[in-house]
């Protein structure tokens, strides 16, 4: 988790539930496939989702974020 200077939180992670949605315009807005698939999302300082993407393969994993000073 990371936390930029306007105060929006960045997350990533990996999922295989299937569960997990992308926001409209995502740039991968589907899970590539039934295997572990790492995603990043970004939330406004109230929690609300600004985007929710996932990286575009599948068997990826996520391990870290950073924000800078430019977002």
């Amino acid at each position: 988790m990371a936390l930029d200077p306007g105060g929006n939180i960045y997350v990533t992670g990996t999922t295989a539930s299937g569960l997990l949605a992308a926001t409209s315009g995502a740039a991968f807005p589907t899970s590539a496939d039934a295997s572990t698939n790492a995603f990043i999302a970004k939330f406004d300082g109230s929690l609300n989702p600004i985007f929710v993407t996932f990286t575009g393969s599948g068997r990826t994993a996520a391990s870290g974020i950073a924000a800078t000073s430019d977002a």
